[in-house]
């Protein structure tokens, strides 16, 4: 969500700001047609108190709603696809992303 702020304090509309953002999980490129999506993995918004931690879905869907072609699994496809300025890797896993990739970013 902080990603969206930044491009909304830089004078882009929601819409606009959700367009420059493509999500990846395990499965490859999130977009609608791929099917449903886990539920674990929509946009939530954390709101923590003292005693609780409660989860507000949040109004944006990071679905990309662009793209309706086969499922891209490969994260070199993904990345000649939509073609980044920024790769964030947040995983758990360690090296998501291999310097190879890095190079056809530029």
């Amino acid at each position: 969500m902080q990603l969206l702020s930044f491009f909304k304090l830089q004078g882009l509309s929601q819409e606009e700001a959700k367009d420059r953002i493509y999500l990846v999980d395990s499965q490859g490129l999130i977009f609608d047609s791929r099917g449903p999506m886990a539920e674990h993995k929509k946009c939530k918004s954390i709101l923590a108190s003292r005693a609780t931690l409660t989860y507000d879905p949040c109004d944006v869907d990071f679905s990309r709603n662009d793209y309706s072609g086969p499922a891209l699994t490969n994260l070199t496809e993904i990345i000649e696809l939509v073609r980044p300025t920024a790769l964030f890797g947040l995983s758990t896993i360690k090296v998501v992303i291999p310097a190879c990739l890095i190079w056809i970013c530029s």
